[in-house]
């Protein structure tokens, strides 16, 4: 009895097994890369319509596959796939593509959906949210520049990252020397000024 018993089962194994070469995961694996192989051939040869069409059949057909095998293992994974499907046996099962897209669709519209909130809401909502600014960082953000300042920060500009008047600067330098120096706080200070605080 249990002789015939164990037989059964070795054979039940091996047809499984010889089932899972041809129907599981490995027969999933092989037409994706034989699928992948004809695209590359594809996509190596000439351009016609034809051959864009047959490009584009593939591709949806390889998504397909990769969806298949995502679900198979999945399914293998016992533990995983009942934690999955109890959630989404909550008051109804969707198995189709289209359902299943537009239901997600509205669980995460309801969520991140606005329901008009007054502005009593809204500030409680800010309370537990830290100033990133403080009003002495806004303050100090606030403070017109000076001619130090940004003397300072057009010097540490890269001449290559950031071309512009630097390399004029550089270039003007050279022809008239100190004389520039006494012209940035005098003419060139200013006119960044107003060119910085004009309106848009």
């Amino acid at each position: 009895m249990s002789s015939s018993l164990l037989a059964k089962q070795k054979v039940c194994a091996t047809r499984l097994t010889a089932w899972n070469s041809a129907k599981g995961s490995h027969s999933i694996q092989r037409q994706i890369r034989l699928h992948e192989k004809t695209l590359t051939r594809l996509r190596r040869g000439p351009i016609f319509v034809e051959s864009k069409v047959e490009e584009n059949r593939l591709r949806a057909e390889i998504e397909q596959l990769l969806s298949k095998e995502e679900v198979y293992w999945k399914q293998r994974g016992k533990t995983h796939w009942l934690q999955e499907g109890d959630r989404n046996t909550v008051g109804q099962w969707l198995d189709r593509e289209a359902d299943i897209c537009s239901h997600i669709e509205a669980y995460f519209g309801a969520i991140f959906s606005s329901r008009n909130p007054s502005e009593e809401e809204l500030e409680k909502g800010t309370e537990a949210i830290s100033a990133r600014v403080t009003d002495q960082m806004q303050h100090e953000l606030s403070m017109p520049f000076t001619a130090e300042e940004v003397s300072k920060a057009l010097s540490q500009m890269a001449p290559l990252k950031s071309q512009g008047w630097t390399i004029c600067l550089h270039y003007f330098s050279n022809l008239i020397g100190i004389l520039l120096e006494r012209m940035w706080c005098l003419v060139l200070f200013p006119c960044l000024m107003t060119w910085f605080c004009r309106e848009t």
